[in-house]
């Protein structure tokens, strides 16, 4: 496997955190800095995006691309610089080694804004020995966002790439095209549970977006609910009982706030 993370040149503190934490996590494979590509300066402009979204679209497919155009049988791992990991990221890779359904990407962290994903995801949680992380679908009608963490199948990452790119000017975020290319069954997607990657407290400063939306911590305290080290530290139903609480602000917020799957929106094909 080979790995990425993306990281601006003007964010020094998060690249020292990164860096600590890989000298930490005894991986057994090699995670390299790819320098995130400014927005802001970037010749070509995307006006329905912030400079920083449209910095995280060109940085993620600029990594997508290098593999396409040097073809390689290495997985793909891509990890943002605000994500937290540790050695349970070595689980992954062997759980995909043995993996033996065709897949194109597999999350290993993602935000999940709707109740009834919460619900499955927990149910999946009581239902499961949660010490033992699991690759499990992602359902066509799941609404997931975020591309903090995740691996892309060599084999099916020409199909990812021609997507992407041919969707690149919709003028949505990344993660949204993603989402609703997964809601279209254009991408065969699965989720490592419990979560292997964990937001890190710099989610809360995000460099893509300041225009957050009021349940952001929610979302995140989600992510970290339902992540390995805190199954393995709390238990699978003191994160249970925890989500229930998000899945109930949400359920009370103003309904004109809330997200709508993102189905219909004519997608370019391959």
């Amino acid at each position: 496997m080979i790995g990425y993370y993306i990281n601006l040149d003007r964010s020094v503190e998060r690249r020292l955190q990164f860096e600590g934490a890989l000298q930490r996590s005894e991986l057994e494979f090699h995670i390299q800095r790819f320098p995130a590509i400014n927005g802001q300066e970037y010749p070509v402009q995307n006006k329905n995006l912030s400079f920083g979204q449209w910095g995280c679209w060109l940085s993620h497919l600029s990594i997508i691309e290098h593999h396409v155009n040097n073809v390689t049988n290495d997985l793909v791992l891509i990890l943002e610089d605000d994500s937290c990991f540790d050695k349970n990221l070595n689980l992954a890779h062997d759980l995909i080694k043995n993996y033996q359904e065709d897949w194109d990407i597999i999350y290993l962290d993602g935000t999940f804004v709707e109740v009834g994903d919460m619900i499955s995801i927990n149910n999946i949680l009581h239902n499961s020995a949660v010490n033992i992380p699991k690759i499990h679908d992602i359902h066509h009608e799941t609404t997931i966002y975020g591309t903090h963490g995740y691996i892309l199948n060599y084999k099916n990452i020409k199909k990812v790439h021609e997507l992407l790119k041919n969707n690149i000017f919709l003028g949505l975020p990344i993660d949204n095209i993603l989402c609703a290319l997964v809601n279209e069954k254009k991408i065969n997607a699965k989720i490592i549970l419990p979560l292997i990657i964990y937001p890190s407290d710099e989610n809360n400063k995000s460099n893509i977006c300041n225009d957050q939306h009021p349940l952001i911590n929610d979302w995140i305290t989600y992510r970290h609910l339902i992540s390995l080290k805190n199954i393995k530290e709390n238990g699978p139903i003191d994160a249970i009982e925890k989500s229930k609480e998000i899945g109930q602000r949400r359920i009370s917020f103003d309904f004109s706030k809330k997200f709508l799957p993102l189905r219909n929106l004519q997608l370019a094909p391959e």
